[in-house]
């Protein structure tokens, strides 16, 4: 059976490199045309969606026209991958020992940091949650001593919004509300838990580059910033709260009171002038309704469910094609 899940996992990591290379270039032509440049869920989508559709691919292969039974005899001029018969396989073991040592030595170190990551996290984040909470409206919140003027959402599950004890005493309280709303809406969109799971599929794709992630925490802070100025009733507010706070950053020294990896970005840290940019432009406030409906919906469930519709078609229908397809390329290749 080994010999022919090998080469099954080799194909996996094929098809994700293809997908990946479309999603890049798909990355590359909307930040340079703008176009979806604001939606979380397209940048999400670019680093997800290259695993999902090698996993459909894959699935095709295994199950074509599941119940049907095995077709090997029936197709003799090309190497089969047949779970019943894996011995069709065996002259792909090695190329796909190759295949899978090559992206191994790129992914495992990015593992491995990724695991390092969200160990220490998850150790911070527990000793933040001993703090009492603080209750503003429906929200909770930890206002404690951070070392900066920061506030944030961290912790994948159960996220924790903190804020900065001397920040929240110097701000207003349109200011506080301002933050509050924003913060939460991360919460609802289960950000940190999305944040998680891309760095996740970065760090098993190293062939995809960094710079989605960043894009994609870009769109997620333009939309929580439109919705707490749809919750505030005034997006310039929410406008001036993030140069308040970026200002106030500036004047501080210090780090970052939670690892990079453990936390969304804190508020007003990063991508200032597109934020405000975002906030005043005119289509901001025109739909902020229908706007924050949308955006409490979290991206990667809104891919996942798609893809499973997808993937039982592709499994029931032209599966068998798709699994000719790739064996007569294999065939091809291997000839």
């Amino acid at each position: 059976m080994t010999g022919v899940l090998l080469p099954i996992a080799a194909i996996f990591l094929a098809v994700a490199v293809l997908a990946g290379a479309l999603a890049t270039g798909i990355g590359a032509w909307a930040s340079r045309t703008g176009r979806a440049a604001h939606s979380s869920a397209v940048w999400a989508a670019l680093m997800v969606g290259p695993l999902l559709v090698a996993l459909m691919s894959t699935l095709a292969l295994v199950a074509p026209e599941p119940g049907a039974g095995c077709h090997c005899l029936r197709h003799d001029h090309h190497l089969h991958i047949c779970l019943l018969h894996p011995a069709l396989a065996s002259p792909l073991v090695y190329p796909a020992l190759a295949v899978l040592g090559l992206w191994l030595l790129a992914a495992l170190p990015r593992m491995t940091r990724q695991l390092i990551a969200a160990t220490r996290g998850m150790r911070t984040v527990h000793r933040i949650r001993r703090v009492p909470p603080r209750r503003i409206g429906d929200t909770q919140l930890r206002i404690l001593p951070c070392g900066s003027p920061s506030a944030f959402t961290a912790g994948a599950v159960a996220p924790v919004i903190v804020v900065d004890q001397d920040l929240w005493q110097r701000l207003s309280t349109v200011e506080r509300a301002a933050i509050v709303h924003h913060e939460s809406c991360h919460v609802s969109r289960a950000d940190t838990l999305t944040l998680l799971v891309l760095r996740c599929c970065l760090a098993l794709q190293p062939w995809l580059p960094s710079s989605l992630l960043e894009r994609w925490r870009h769109a997620t802070e333009i939309a929580c910033d439109r919705h707490a100025g749809n919750r505030v009733g005034d997006p310039s507010v929410v406008a001036e709260a993030l140069v308040r706070v970026s200002r106030l950053r500036g004047e501080a020294a210090g780090c970052e009171p939670l690892p990079k990896e453990a936390a969304l970005g804190a508020f007003g840290a990063g991508g200032l002038e597109a934020r405000v940019h975002a906030l005043l432009a005119p289509e901001a406030g025109s739909h902020g309704a229908s706007r924050a409906t949308v955006l409490h919906a979290n991206d990667v469930l809104r891919l996942l469910l798609p893809a499973l519709g997808v993937g039982l078609l592709v499994c029931f229908w032209p599966g068998d094609l798709l699994h000719h397809a790739i064996e007569t390329v294999i065939g091809l290749v291997s000839h």
